[in-house]
């Protein structure tokens, strides 16, 4: 910090002193690295978990929890949308009256900008998984973006008092 005082800097900050903006850019220096390694750290994750549900789906390609994780975690994502989706499909397909699988169905849509196919699909999952929180709460997300203001609002307040043992 080399000529670096308590006044505040006219190119910078008029406001705050110079040692002080200083001092706060080199935290953002600092913590960049960790930022990076952690999202490393994710996407290798992912990858494993990723070769583990190939693997699986190796083995059974009708495995509906493979699938629905594997069509899900892209989607979510924001990767292989169609692909996603057609896995999703799928495991609904092997597994109709799973709430988990429809739910994923229901936001693949919403993601997908399908609002009122999301809502249908969601709206049956709420039906088949009662006051699971993360259903309620893309439930509400697909009501809001659907335009049903007032049933989103309902969703996402039952969703935040919803009282899930495997949330």
């Amino acid at each position: 910090f080399n000529n670096v005082g308590m006044e505040p800097s006219t190119v910078y900050a008029v406001t705050i002193p110079f040692v002080l903006f200083a001092s706060f850019q080199l935290m953002f220096a600092a913590i960049t690295p960790a930022l990076i390694t952690g999202a490393f750290a994710e996407r290798k994750r992912f990858d494993d978990s990723l070769r583990y549900m190939n693997l699986a789906l190796e083995k059974n390609p009708d495995n509906a929890s493979a699938l629905n994780y594997l069509g899900y975690s892209w989607i979510d994502r924001g990767e292989n949308f169609s692909e996603g989706l057609d896995l999703i499909e799928r495991a609904v397909s092997q597994r109709p009256d799973s709430g988990y699988i429809i739910d994923s169905l229901g936001w693949a849509h919403y993601q997908l900008g399908n609002y009122q196919e999301a809502v249908a699909a969601l709206e049956r999952a709420a039906l088949i998984e009662v006051s699971h929180p993360v259903v309620l709460d893309h439930l509400g997300d697909a009501y809001w973006q659907a335009g049903r203001r007032r049933e989103a609002i309902r969703a996402w307040t039952a969703s935040l008092g919803a009282d899930h043992p495997r949330v």
